[in-house]
């Protein structure tokens, strides 16, 4: 059943939560128009709000700045064409046709390699599943063009990361980090990605993964599930496994809180999957957000989206609503530092800071404990001295940020303070 056929606008107001008034919102008309444009497909009423907006004086140098900081120059272009407006300037248009193309090469790389990946993974016998990525665009988008892609994700079981890692290297791959066997085994049990150059490539970026979050993450780990569920589905052409959509629901809310929700771009994906898969049991949805303790990252993800972009949320969710107070602190936080200056933006990067439980407040120092990759490739320790890596990092850190922009004494004096 359409979310439309689910919900009534009366149902949608009982939390403030989901909706805001208009006149509650606080963005800039640039912002605003952002937001309009960065969506799957536009109604009359986004249609009648961005011709409103155009027709104002607008800063679009600011407007620039955002596009490319969130990374939807692609949705904003396909959208502006769809309309017959005057007042966007010429040198605007031409930054994003430009822009739109050289994301249009990169994605053609991508989806080559992507397909090339997914051969030689077929002939190895792993099984994998492209995170992310083209495979995401076409699913929510219906096609690649549509997503800004960065790079290639691709997730194996535990069990195939080594194998995995020999396939990679064999075609041309190199490690961004050279550990050792030992080091590799750390990494798996503790961590969820490592990383890989592509020499013949350079713009070809790829990390591999077998989970989506490491060993003390806030979020509970046990992919299992959604390896079972995965589906088929035909890829320019290859076969390859995806996520169902409810599992890609989930998936995108968990990714989008570990960064906090920083860009805008993840937030359209959310809502170009609602878009495409009207269907959506969301009773599946709960119950597998309640089996895995996902319940907060989903209504964050679903309350940003409901209140940036005007996705309609169905009651029956409202049941994970635990705590309506916090959630809307965070949600306040968010919105407040999403769309301001670098300064600003940079808490976002800091989850303490809108986190008020103290167990995540430190579960997130261990988090940023956790040794990556580039730990453990500063120093080759025997294995009985790993613990010596929770040293390591911390170090690390402090002399790569606290001496640029002293954000660890930011981070470590948020874990320390003490709220109501």
């Amino acid at each position: 059943m359409p979310l439309s056929a689910i919900v009534s606008a009366p149902e949608r107001d009982r939390f403030t939560l989901w909706q805001r008034s208009p006149s509650d919102r606080p963005w800039s008309r640039e912002t605003q128009l952002l937001l309009l444009f960065a969506r799957s497909h536009l109604d009359s009423s986004a249609k009648t709000r961005i011709t409103d907006l155009v027709n104002r004086p607008l800063d679009w140098s600011d407007f620039w700045e955002q596009v490319s900081i969130h990374k939807v120059s692609v949705l904003v272009l396909k959208n502006l064409r769809s309309l017959d407006l005057d007042g966007i300037p010429n040198d605007i248009l031409d930054k994003l046709g430009s822009r739109c193309r050289q994301i249009g090469v990169d994605n053609l790389l991508l989806v080559r390699e992507l397909r090339r990946l997914l051969d030689l993974f077929s002939i190895a016998h792993i099984p994998v599943i492209p995170y992310k990525g083209p495979v995401l665009a076409q699913q929510i988008y219906a096609q690649t063009a549509l997503r800004n892609s960065s790079d290639l994700d691709l997730l194996v079981q535990p069990q195939h990361v080594e194998q995995a890692r020999q396939v990679l290297i064999a075609h041309g791959y190199d490690r961004q980090w050279s550990l050792n066997a030992q080091q590799e085994e750390q990494l798996i049990q503790t961590f969820y990605t490592c990383e890989f150059t592509y020499p013949p490539c350079p713009r070809i970026y790829l990390e591999l993964h077998w989970d989506i979050c490491h060993q003390y993450s806030t979020f509970r780990r046990n992919l299992n599930p959604f390896w079972q569920r995965s589906q088929t589905i035909n890829f320019q052409g290859k076969q390859t496994q995806t996520f169902t959509p409810e599992d890609w629901l989930l998936i995108l809310c968990i990714h989008g809180s570990k960064d906090n929700w920083k860009r805008l771009k993840w937030l359209c994906d959310l809502e170009a999957l609602l878009s495409t898969y009207p269907d959506l049991d969301w009773r599946v949805v709960i119950s597998r957000a309640q089996e895995l303790g996902w319940e907060q990252p989903l209504i964050i993800g679903l309350a940003l989206i409901s209140r940036l972009l005007d996705v309609v949320i169905p009651s029956s969710v409202d049941c994970l609503i635990s705590n309506l107070h916090t959630h809307q602190k965070t949600i306040t936080f968010l919105e407040s530092h999403l769309f301001t200056e670098p300064e600003k933006r940079r808490a976002l990067e800091d989850f303490p800071h809108w986190n008020s439980n103290r167990f995540y407040r430190w579960r997130y120092l261990l988090n940023k404990l956790v040794p990556r990759e580039p730990d453990y490739a500063l120093i080759e320790l025997p294995q009985a001295l790993f613990f010596l890596y929770y040293v390591i990092r911390p170090l690390r850190l402090l002399i790569e940020y606290g001496l640029k922009e002293n954000r660890m004494r930011r981070i470590l004096t948020s874990l320390l303070k003490q709220k109501a």
